[in-house]
């Protein structure tokens, strides 16, 4: 197997692994406790679960891992697709790391929103140790 098989290899047995979690962890709750409102006006626990299906499952053709099982939940959740090719600005990098760094195992994800009025750049990001 080439570095590169082993990478993937090694990414579908975490991305398994972090379902597995999340499988173990949902299907002990109630339905009472899925159901209710995480904070007063905020989302249930369902409708995050929803989410995180409907983003792995986006993921099924990404990866080359076959067509998605969902797509219907694009409604509910968001048309990816759509949402890119409807952004004013998509901003496209590849960034490299040196094999120096501290490096998480987990996805990156980040999230940023400028602000004109107080020339302000809002970012969220997903990994657990952010670059300053």
């Amino acid at each position: 197997m080439t570095n590169e098989g082993s990478y993937v290899a090694l990414g579908l047995k975490v991305w398994k692994a972090q379902l597995d979690r999340a499988d173990k962890l949902f299907g002990g709750l109630s339905s009472e406790v899925v159901l209710r409102e995480i904070a007063p006006g905020r989302n249930r626990l369902l409708y995050l679960w929803g989410h995180l299906t409907a983003m792995h499952d986006a993921m099924l053709p990404l990866l080359g891992l076959g067509d998605r099982f969902h797509p219907e939940f694009d409604v509910a959740f968001g048309d990816i697709a759509a949402a890119f090719a409807a952004a004013p600005h998509v901003i496209k990098e590849k960034i490299w790391l040196h094999r120096g760094g501290g490096h998480s195992i987990e996805c990156r994800g980040t999230v940023a929103s400028y602000d004109a009025i107080e020339d302000r750049l809002t970012v969220w990001t997903s990994t657990q140790m952010p670059h300053a």
